[in-house]
């Protein structure tokens, strides 16, 4: 996610209006997840992170959930399939054969039980097939 698209997030989010990513002690991190939200837990600062990081990291870091289950901080992980005509190169039958699996009933079984042995939540939510 961009600087602009956090920043947009954030005020719809709830962030002070004065928030903006030029503000002073702003930080851009431009990093992995878990550096990212150490940052803000050393500081008492917030960040926005989604549910399979803050699941993994809450034991090691010291920060709070303030806002969760808003649709405006849907996350929404997609697959797609490219035209092989326009993209000569691209493994076009094992695009198909992978798109098929992740839909199929095998695929979002294993999908909606992900983490819930760990964290006792699943860490991504299906959306309902068409």
């Amino acid at each position: 996610m961009t600087t602009l698209a956090r920043t947009k997030r954030n005020r719809r989010c709830g962030a002070p209006p004065a928030f903006s990513p030029q503000a002073p002690g702003t930080w851009k991190p431009g990093r992995a997840w878990p550096p990212r939200c150490a940052w803000p837990a050393k500081r008492q600062a917030y960040t926005l992170s989604d549910r399979a990081t803050y699941l993994s990291l809450q034991q090691t870091l010291r920060l709070r959930l303030l806002f969760a289950g808003d649709p405006v901080l849907r996350n929404p992980y997609s697959v797609m399939l490219v035209n092989p005509a326009r993209h000569p190169r691209v493994n076009a039958a094992g695009a198909r054969a992978f798109h098929a699996w992740l839909l199929g009933e095998e695929a979002r079984a294993l999908i909606a039980r992900y983490g819930v042995e760990r964290f006792g939540q699943p860490l991504f939510v299906l959306d309902p097939l068409p």
